[in-house]
């Protein structure tokens, strides 16, 4: 795998990232093609710990057979569904949902993103407490949006 080819087409395609730049710029870093567990694989088949993939991969690791397994089973009935009908896998983890916790938080919303998740917590609250002060630690990390950039104080992508 030519590795100075895959960094050339990233830096001409792709909007590179300000996170973790001041620890090593994703133009100098590593080239990852594939990961297993908790390791993720360079282009020259050196292994690291993953402490940086976020999603799923961060409880569960990469390729565990039983969300393997899910996913493949989920693409295979519904790939995709609208998060204004109801649809028959939705409707079951709603209930397990309202089953598992108690009283008010017996009704969810599912929405097809982390960016859609913060910005609906924000609603909730403000709805909730009737306040529009919001509280982040600074220099966090709650998506590549403008919102939640200015609430941290920190710019997430490169200019």
């Amino acid at each position: 795998m030519d590795i100075a080819a895959l960094r050339a087409a990233g830096a001409r395609h792709l909007i590179q990232s300000e996170l973790l730049s001041d620890v090593v710029p994703a133009i100098d870093g590593p080239v990852f093609v594939r990961a297993d567990g908790a390791e993720i694989f360079d282009a020259d088949d050196r292994a690291y710990l993953d402490f940086n993939s976020g999603q799923m991969c961060s409880a569960l690791g990469h390729n565990h057979p039983r969300v393997t397994e899910a996913v493949r089973a989920g693409l295979g009935t519904l790939t995709h569904a609208s998060s204004v009908y109801f649809n028959a896998p939705q409707l079951r983890l709603a209930a397990r949902l309202a089953e598992t916790f108690d009283a008010p938080l017996s009704r969810s919303l599912f929405i097809q993103s982390g960016a859609d998740s913060n910005e609906a917590a924000l609603l909730f609250a403000r709805r909730a407490t009737g306040r529009t002060g919001i509280g982040a630690l600074h220099l966090s990390f709650h998506g590549v949006v403008f919102r939640f950039e200015s609430i941290a104080a920190r710019r997430f992508l490169s200019h």
